[in-house]
């Protein structure tokens, strides 16, 4: 997404990003819900994007101990 320079990407299907905003907001379950919510972030969906699979992988460390 950076590569090419587009800050707006958003890969919706990504099922990481899915688990994390499930788990961050649990109302919004369904791909469409994600997707609405997902607007307010434009035109930086790309870098929220890479924020939630930091904190997923910070969260993954940290319980193996690293």
């Amino acid at each position: 997404m950076r590569a090419w320079r587009d800050t707006d990407a958003w890969p919706g299907s990504d099922l990481v990003l899915m688990q994390a905003i499930a788990r961050q907001h649990p109302t919004l379950l369904k791909p469409a819900q994600q997707a609405a919510c997902s607007e307010g972030w434009r035109p930086w969906r790309a870098y929220a994007a890479m924020h939630l699979w930091n904190k997923i992988a910070d969260h993954a460390g940290a319980q193996r101990g690293g």
